[in-house]
């Protein structure tokens, strides 16, 4: 008979400072990898339209319109 082991998620809330936002309050929830023992997926999230997923859009937006610097040069 195939084992089938099944591991529990954890979940929860962590409120992250970010000096560029204020800030943002996320959910998040640990996932385990199929046929490993130790290492998970952590998947953190906003609720859609509430004031922390517009503030962690404006970090998102604030970090990617920032050039990269790559060898003492800009680049972007």
């Amino acid at each position: 008979m195939a084992r089938h082991d099944v591991r529990e998620s954890v979940s929860g809330t962590k409120t992250f400072r970010v000096p560029e936002a204020g800030d943002i309050v996320l959910d998040w929830d640990t996932y385990p990898l199929p046929g490993s023992s130790g290492p998970v997926m952590l998947v953190l999230t906003a609720e859609p339209g509430s004031v922390d997923a517009d503030r962690l859009q404006l970090l998102a937006s604030l970090h990617a319109t920032r050039p990269a610097v790559v060898g003492g040069s800009s680049v972007g």
